[in-house]
């Protein structure tokens, strides 16, 4: 999972886009008489496949980390592909199922040539609200895709104190692209067969969600004063937004996000609903070592958040032996979708120490989203 200055965010998955070109054939003549051959018809077809790319994790320092996914609910299971002509009729809306895998991919369609066209993905979209998927699967060749769509306007909403998407459930993918097609082009070795030369693009989706995971260390000094176990309440992660938008609204990134050419992207600006609200995440810990020193919460996906204009905005805070404890969470100036915030807290003296961890500096798989054989 993606996602200014020190804070990375990575898109998350690459999609290649294959725009192919044929002729219609031409037909013989039972006629005594010759006819004249029929004239050659070029016809621009469109196929589609995906990829995907990996994730950045806030760091504090000017490096961009990926990392790899946390399980197949992170993969691409489902991809929908909805090509939109230049003058904002749907021309195909194509779904594509399958296991984990990969890629996804489609046959080859027609479209018309020399348009620029506009290609919405949605990847893994059993993971979004009944009547978003009803209206997605109903949308037909022909229509108005604004009038049909109310213009993209959705979002998803989060409850309180509840993660965007549970623990192991799929997370959604999306985006949307803008090619442009010219004429039909072919490779004339043979004058008698030519070959289509297909237009190749390269495109990305990204993932619907931040994903938070927290690892807590005490110290030994939070023994110095007690024979019995330290008493803990969970984590506390400061202002995270109860709503995002489902297709990411007057995001930039770097580099640009056009020419789409499978690079891996930080999102360096977004846009969020101005409904949006923010509140207190609370985070479960449980203790992984025989001592009682080391805590853990599972992963979390939460929502994409902006919230205030400082380094700092956001804060993370405990109470231990009823002494509440809190710091800045550092690097983290923004908070947008496809970010993987791993949060390490260590609790010494009354004091907390903490830090965003990075997997490590060296690619650990090509694909956050996609695992390549």
């Amino acid at each position: 999972m993606i996602f200014p200055t020190n804070h990375h965010s990575a898109i998350t998955s690459a999609l290649a886009l294959i725009l192919a070109l044929g002729a219609a054939g031409c037909s013989d003549s039972a006629s005594p008489l010759p006819e004249p051959e029929p004239e050659r018809v070029a016809e621009t077809y469109l196929r589609l496949s995906v990829r995907a790319n990996d994730i950045t994790e806030p760091v504090p320092i000017d490096t961009t980390y990926f990392g790899g996914v946390s399980g197949d609910n992170e993969l691409i299971q489902t991809m929908r592909f909805i090509v939109v002509d230049g003058d904002g009729r749907i021309e195909h809306n194509v779904y594509v199922s399958q296991p984990a895998a990969v890629e996804a991919a489609t046959d080859a369609y027609r479209v018309k040539p020399n348009d620029t066209k506009t290609v919405y993905l949605f990847g893994n979209e059993a993971a979004l609200p009944d009547d978003y998927r009803t209206t997605l699967r109903d949308l037909m060749a022909g229509e108005n895709f604004t009038e049909a769509t109310g213009a993209l306007d959705w979002t998803l909403t989060r409850e309180s104190d509840k993660p965007m998407f549970p623990d192991g459930s799929l997370i959604p993918m999306t985006e949307f692209h803008t090619i442009e097609i010219g004429d039909p082009k072919y490779d004339m070795t043979d004058p008698d067969e030519p070959q289509p030369i297909p237009y190749e693009s390269t495109l990305f989706v990204t993932r619907v969600a931040t994903k938070f995971a927290v690892q807590l260390t005490l110290d030994e000094s939070c023994f110095l004063n007690t024979d019995s176990k330290v008493e803990l309440s969970p984590v506390v992660v400061s202002s995270i937004a109860d709503s995002e938008y489902l297709i990411p609204r007057a995001t930039t990134y770097s580099p640009a996000k056009s020419p789409a050419d499978g690079t891996n992207r930080i999102i360096t600006s977004y846009e969020v609903p101005s409904t949006a609200s923010v509140a207190d995440y609370t985070f479960q810990l449980t203790q992984t070592d025989d001592k009682g020193r080391e805590f853990k919460s599972p992963i979390v996906y939460l929502t994409e958040t902006r919230y205030g204009s400082g380094p700092t905005p956001y804060s993370v805070s405990i109470t231990v032996d009823g002494v509440e404890l809190s710091a800045p969470l550092p690097n983290l100036p923004s908070l947008p979708r496809n970010t993987f915030v791993i949060i390490n807290i260590t609790v010494y003296n009354n004091n907390l120490e903490v830090t965003l961890q990075p997997y490590t500096g060296v690619w650990l798989k090509p694909d956050f989203g996609i695992e390549r054989d």
